[in-house]
């Protein structure tokens, strides 16, 4: 079955008043909302989706809302993010999708921890903006000229092991930001963190942090 296809059915199966799905030729799928405007998506099933990926989606398309990629271990490139963004789209995973297509303009769709994230590092008086590098590392640009590159882990207890696998992930970046406000970073984690040159802090350093 087409990727398309799943998705497709997948959304048909959520069996939300009103909504059909209809994959359409290529990566596309089509859904029609009983009480909101009909929208159209894109599907991918890569490992790790780039610009190169992305480009061809949304040049072929205006209307495109949400590209979805379905594993859900999938790595996003920045600039990937990024130019879906520039047409009005968002991106994510399966469950992601299911979200987004309740609301009125999908595209609009940012998952809870990157916009919390984001805020976070915006706001900050330090900081004269934030691009985009994975989908889970950011570049922070500071006034004083220099940058960041900021990491991110939800993981309840932040491991060495989890920090191994991002650096793996991602390769190197300044600073690991532990969202997870209900769990703590170990000192294991903090030893390795030292090894490879990264900073491990909580939410509540992340504001002293950013000013450094």
């Amino acid at each position: 079955m087409a990727s398309s296809d799943w998705i497709a059915k997948i959304l048909m199966e959520d069996e939300r008043d009103g909504l059909s799905a209809k994959a359409l030729d290529g990566h596309f799928v089509s859904v029609e909302r009983e009480t909101l405007d009909p929208t159209l998506i894109a599907v991918l099933s890569i490992p790790h989706v780039k610009h190169s990926d992305v480009a061809p989606l949304t040049g072929v398309h205006d209307e495109l809302s949400f590209l979805v990629n379905i594993p859900s271990s999938g790595m996003w490139d920045g600039e990937a993010i990024e130019t879906l963004a520039a047409h009005g789209a968002a991106f994510g995973g399966v469950g992601d999708l299911r979200r987004a297509i309740t609301m009125k303009y999908p595209g609009d769709y940012v998952f809870k921890e990157y916009e919390y994230v984001e805020r976070r590092l915006r706001q900050h008086r330090a900081v004269n903006g934030v691009s985009r590098i994975y989908d889970r590392v950011w570049r922070v640009h500071r006034k004083a000229g220099d940058t960041l590159s900021v990491a991110i882990s939800d993981k309840y207890d932040l491991t060495a092991d989890e920090v191994r696998t991002l650096y793996d992930r991602y390769g190197h970046f300044d600073v690991l930001f532990h969202t997870n406000n209900m769990g703590r970073i170990v000192a294991k984690a903090v030893d390795v963190g030292t090894e490879l040159g990264i900073d491990l802090i909580s939410s509540k350093d992340l504001f002293d942090r950013l000013g450094r």
